[in-house]
């Protein structure tokens, strides 16, 4: 019996417009190649591009439409041109539907690798609270502060959610923090993350390690993480890091998940360097492409986009300019349908 999905899809802003079309065309010739599953694609708008015609960045008929769907894929919000006294909205539509955890798969390939580095790694970063709590104020004329948020429900929620990766993989966490500064709120941090390791997961290494150690291991050892855990700030920080060292944030897929909503995205944002030149990597998208199928049980079909991906850059006939190479946007993308 085949099984119908529902997929709310947007291009948000800049290179959006250009890369969405080949996720969805990827997704589409996967769906008719295995042919155990339908996909029914629903577009709808978001962002700087949707605040400046109708006023909302993200309308609640969006989110209501992401909570329906069974996931949501989109490419990136220009949050940052939206005016300073409206909220991020990108942090609302994390907090509204509460998908608080993000992730970020890293691998290397071997074009873009030191000769004999296979790094292969997880970061896995709580989505709703931290530094990005939203909480600002000003103190005085020439002073403002941001309140960071750390909860004990939000900890341990995230925790499992590493832990559960590391359990299909090589079985360790390296839990980054900054204790020595942040003692109270990194501290219950650390706290709630062990307790749930040894309550729960009794099997999974655990390795704590400071963010500016964990900085300085990226770059000269990224092979030896397995699986990152970080609260918001600093798994942000991490997980662009972890991605410039094997190929950049082009070829870095994430998404972000809840107990009942799911939105996959790429690493990267909308690059107005590149928005209308035809030369934005669609890589990164395909793969969160790859990631929503993973989600939603169908990972043959995910392997299929993973699969056909890697051919392409290891060929490398087609590559962006982002990768060294001289390819278009539509280049690349009919490659990889090419190669499905």
């Amino acid at each position: 019996m085949n099984r119908d999905y529902r997929i709310a899809i947007s291009p948000g802003d800049g290179v959006g417009h250009e890369i969405i079309g080949w996720a969805q065309k990827a997704l589409e010739t996967v769906a008719r190649l295995d042919g155990g599953f339908r996909l029914e694609f629903i577009p709808f708008t978001m962002g700087f591009g949707a605040y400046q015609k109708t006023g909302e960045a993200i309308s609640q008929a969006a989110l209501e439409l992401m909570r329906s769907a069974d996931a949501t894929l989109f490419v990136a919000i220009a949050a940052a041109e939206m005016p300073r006294h409206l909220p991020n909205p990108i942090r609302v539509m994390r907090g509204g539907l509460d998908i608080y955890a993000n992730i970020r798969s890293v691998k290397d390939y071997p074009r873009f690798a030191p000769e004999g580095r296979r790094t292969d790694l997880v970061v896995v970063r709580e989505n709703t609270e931290g530094f990005y709590s939203g909480i600002e104020y000003r103190v005085g004329e020439d002073a403002a502060c941001a309140v960071r948020v750390v909860t004990r429900k939000g900890s341990e929620r995230i925790a499992r959610i590493a832990f559960q990766l590391a359990r299909d993989r090589r079985k360790k966490v390296t839990v980054v923090h900054k204790m020595p500064a942040h003692r109270i709120s990194d501290g219950l941090f650390l706290d709630a993350v062990e307790k749930v390791g040894r309550e729960e997961f009794p099997d999974i290494e655990i390795e704590k390690m400071l963010v500016d150690a964990a900085a300085a291991h990226l770059i000269r050892h990224p092979e030896r993480f397995d699986v990152i855990l970080a609260t918001n700030a600093y798994g942000d920080i991490l997980s662009d890091e972890a991605s410039e060292l094997t190929g950049g944030v082009g070829i870095a897929p994430g998404g972000n998940i809840g107990e009942k909503v799911a939105v996959f995205e790429p690493a990267h944002g909308t690059a107005p360097g590149r928005a209308g030149r035809g030369i934005a990597n669609p890589i990164a998208t395909l793969l969160s492409a790859k990631f929503m199928l993973d989600y939603l049980g169908q990972k043959e079909a995910g392997k299929r986009i993973q699969t056909a991906v890697e051919q392409v850059i290891a060929k490398g006939e087609f590559l962006t300019p982002d990768l060294g190479g001289k390819a278009t946007t539509d280049q690349v993308g009919e490659a990889v349908i090419r190669e499905l």
